[in-house]
């Protein structure tokens, strides 16, 4: 069963929707900011919004080369996560993006249930 931890990257704290920037800045273990820079770097690359998945999408798979899966029919995140328990994964929901460490949920709230996964890349 996944297990949910309370995280937010954001430097002031702040419970604002950047869970784009949180996801990748912890899945590529980057400081928070350098993912805001390689998000903005990404947008200017593709012509879309940073929060977009045309650019982080392009960011995780075209230039950190990470490997893109898709769910299987009727998995939720805790079958993902139950499918990879000793990887880092940045989780694609409809409207989310959250990253999961090791069997853990790693975001604001707790996605494990969610259903709406689109895609999802293995970071380590």
């Amino acid at each position: 069963m996944a297990d949910f931890h309370y995280y937010n990257a954001n430097i002031n704290k702040d419970r604002i929707s950047d869970c784009v920037c949180r996801a990748i800045s912890l899945g590529l273990g980057v400081d928070y900011n350098v993912a805001g820079n390689l998000l903005d770097l990404a947008s200017e690359h593709t012509g879309y919004n940073r929060i977009s998945i045309d650019s982080y999408g392009y960011l995780l798979t075209d230039v950190f080369l990470l490997p893109l899966f898709y769910p299987r029919r009727g998995e939720n995140v805790e079958d993902v996560i139950d499918r990879f328990p000793n990887n880092t994964l940045i989780i694609r929901l409809e409207g989310h993006l959250v990253c999961a460490v090791n069997g853990v949920v790693q975001d604001l709230f707790d996605s494990w249930d969610r259903e709406d996964i689109t895609c999802f890349w293995i970071a380590k």
